[in-house]
């Protein structure tokens, strides 16, 4: 995308963190060379907690009435930033397992947590995280929120080895409207190539 003139804005997932923190969890790779590599690589991709799109707070996982925005969230994470990031990693809400009432924005459930008790302060909100069959946007009070994660894979024992949830589209915003896109990636190509990588690991 930088290639051809697009700014991209990298923003760091509940996925990402545990590579910066140096914590291995059960979702992280567990071997040491390859854990540090991630690291190493998540370093390089500037990635921040948030980003400000107009009248849209843009995070992987949103803000809800326990988490408020704070300048650094806009900034570059680097080895300086990194301690910061330990109570969004640990900040897991009660609808993710954790023992938190909700999640931080690394963290927060859009069906759960963030749907129910948004942070009044961001009243337009675009998130992933939590999967969506579709684009899915929620009016909370004077709260707009737009759950984005519309592409989930997940392993299964037996043939296909695989189970998609959501259509895998995706949000445009064009001078303040979002537009849901379609986008045509259900072909036996790609289907035949998620299962071949599946079973290897099955």
């Amino acid at each position: 995308m930088k290639v051809i003139g697009v700014e991209v804005i990298n923003l760091l997932g509940n996925h990402d963190v545990s590579y910066l923190t140096v914590k291995p969890r059960r979702y992280s790779l567990q071997s040491a060379d390859g854990f540090l590599s991630v690291g190493r690589k998540l370093l390089k991709l500037n990635l921040q907690i948030a980003f400000q799109l107009d009248d849209y707070l843009i995070s992987h996982a949103g803000y809800t009435q326990d988490f408020d925005l704070e300048d650094w969230h806009f900034e570059t994470i680097t080895e300086n930033l990194i301690d910061n990031l330990d109570d969004l990693e640990d900040h897991v809400g009660k609808a993710r397992g954790g023992k938190y009432f909700l999640g931080s924005p690394l963290w927060a459930d859009f069906d759960h947590e963030l749907s129910c008790l948004p942070n009044p302060k961001y009243q337009k909100q675009i998130v992933g995280h939590t999967p969506q069959t579709k684009i899915t946007t929620v009016h909370k009070g004077e709260s707009e929120l737009v759950g984005i994660d519309t592409f989930t894979i997940i392993p299964i024992k037996r043939k296909p080895f695989f189970k998609e949830i959501g259509s895998g589209e995706i949000l445009l915003y064009d001078n303040g409207t979002l537009i849901p896109i379609q986008v045509d990636w259900q072909s036996d190509e790609v289907f035949n190539k998620l299962n071949e990588i599946f079973e290897k690991n099955s």
